[in-house]
């Protein structure tokens, strides 16, 4: 038991270091993302005072709003994989906490064994290897 105590810490610290991740390259993109809209419009303005020619503001301005289309869905995908890291991290929290309570113990009964397991799916046999396999999939924390 004391292995999947550890199994589930290092889970929790992949899924926090994920996070901070996505979280970072969220800022960055939405850094970036008003930096352009900065840019656009010293851009109009200097293509007003006829510091930039029409030519040169539509090559900038095109280039612009592609890369700052680009970066806001970067932004919603990254949003959307800072929620799933967070459900995550919810998730293995609850798990950590109850399977802290079973450190130490020897054998595990049905109560230890509902409480950590949602479900457990067994395939159907393989023999196709010559060998006979069967794999177990655990699903664990149930709710």
């Amino acid at each position: 038991m004391c292995s999947i105590f550890l199994i589930a810490c290092l889970c929790y610290t992949t899924i926090v270091k994920c996070a901070m991740f996505f979280d970072c390259c969220y800022k960055q993109n939405e850094k970036r993302v008003a930096e352009l809209k900065r840019l656009f419009i010293r851009i109009y303005e200097d293509n007003a005072c006829g510091k930039l020619s029409d030519e040169r503001f539509d090559m900038l301005s095109q280039s612009y709003e592609a890369e700052q289309k680009q970066l806001e869905t970067e932004v919603i995908t990254l949003q959307q994989q800072i929620e799933v890291q967070e459900r995550q991290n919810e998730n293995i929290e609850k798990f950590i906490q109850k399977v802290h309570k079973y450190v130490g113990i020897e054998d595990l009964d049905g109560y230890a064994l509902r409480e950590l397991v949602s479900a457990i799916y067994v395939d159907a046999p393989d023999k196709s290897s010559g060998k006979r396999v069967q794999h177990i999939h655990i699903l664990g924390l149930s709710r």
